[in-house]
């Protein structure tokens, strides 16, 4: 799978996975999270699980491919932009949520590294992280060499995975493909952050309903 595959060219039971393992993820999430945004929006799986446990939570989503966004379910009282997710945009949330196609900690072939993530984390300064990463699908072969661990193990690579300001809470894994983790911001950490300036790293019309 590319990053680019759009959800609707993506299996019923793939998704159906991530979806529950953002599900999980969202068990970890005290009550009290009021917006939301979703740069990775797809079909709207992970906003209608976040409507089913957080049902006074308002999200804004972003959806690039047409096709999908045109057939994608939005919960009553949450938005659907029909473009491509670019900072800034000077919003701020309680929880940023994404899931990637193809994203690892590292450049790969298959993907970009943690850019596009980073660069949401700064435009929107959210309290939580939820998002997807495919280093799982590999990581028996590639533990040592591409990531430095000590042995293949997803804990440990969640454990070094480079978001500043962050410290993981959980993760969960349904799909052998792809894992997928939640952040809390460190209040210490975050203000240290925002003191050395932002990281870079090397390397149509809104729907809504309601």
């Amino acid at each position: 799978m590319k990053d680019s595959t759009p959800a609707i060219d993506i299996r019923e039971k793939d998704l159906a996975h991530n979806r529950g393992a953002f599900r999980d993820c969202l068990g970890y999430l005290p009550p009290g999270i009021r917006d939301a945004v979703d740069i990775r929006y797809g079909l709207g799986g992970w906003a209608q699980e976040l409507k089913e446990s957080h049902s006074d939570c308002k999200l804004v989503g972003y959806e690039k491919d047409p096709g999908t966004s045109a057939q994608a379910s939005i919960p009553e009282g949450h938005i659907l932009n029909c473009r491509e997710y670019e900072p800034p945009t000077l919003e701020l949330c309680d929880l940023l949520m994404a899931d990637f196609n193809n994203l690892t900690c590292r450049h790969s072939f298959r993907g970009p590294g943690p850019e596009p993530l980073i660069e949401a984390v700064e435009d929107l300064s959210p309290r939580y992280i939820i998002f997807t990463d495919t280093a799982c699908a590999r990581l028996h072969l590639n533990w040592r060499v591409s990531y430095g661990l000590s042995s293949p193990d997803m804990g440990e690579y969640w454990e070094q995975f480079p978001l500043p300001g962050y410290q993981l809470m959980g993760w969960a894994r349904v799909h052998f493909h792809a894992s997928t983790s939640v952040w809390a911001r460190s209040r210490s950490a975050w203000a240290r952050y925002k003191r050395k300036g932002p990281a870079r790293l090397p390397g149509p019309e809104g729907r809504n309903r309601g």
